[in-house]
């Protein structure tokens, strides 16, 4: 029988490839560095979700000695970033949408029961009358891929 090592694949594994990165001054060596970031990121379904991060991460940012801190702080920026620009672009209710994301990520899933989507949503008046379906669908799908991508693994 034969073994297979399998590395978990996380955001601290992938921390440390790009520390790696920063540290190479050969060319040859950053990108293949560079390959095995995206391979790993590739590789973990929870990963591809923040692979545009990641990716901004490491093309944007002087990375100090202390990696886990500036990703931490990286993502805190980009995070209240996109969420006041969804808020904007989808002119969503600012205080009842930041609530709801805050709440998900305390009880780690993204969850619209109870007809939370209504009180996010702006226009109209009654139940019926915020939105179509379609609307509320794709305005959960981007809430969704936006907790997904900021999430904690």
């Amino acid at each position: 029988m034969e073994l297979v090592k399998q590395i978990e694949i996380n955001i601290d594994y992938i921390l440390s490839l790009i520390e790696k990165y920063n540290k190479e001054h050969n060319l040859n060596s950053k990108n293949k560095i560079r390959e095995d970031i995206y391979s790993a990121i590739r590789s973990s379904i929870e990963l591809r979700y923040k692979e545009d991060l990641i990716n901004e991460f490491i093309n944007k940012v002087n990375i100090s000695k202390d990696i886990t801190r500036d990703w931490v702080n990286f993502c805190n920026e980009k995070k209240e970033e996109e969420i006041n620009q969804i808020i904007k672009e989808e002119n969503l209710n600012e205080k009842e949408t930041k609530e709801f994301i805050s709440n998900a990520y305390l009880e780690g899933e993204l969850s619209f029961l109870g007809g939370v989507i209504n009180k996010i949503i702006k226009t109209g008046k009654g139940l019926f009358s915020k939105g179509t379906l379609e609307n509320k669908e794709r305005i959960a799908k981007i809430l969704k891929d936006y907790f997904n991508k900021y999430k904690e693994d």
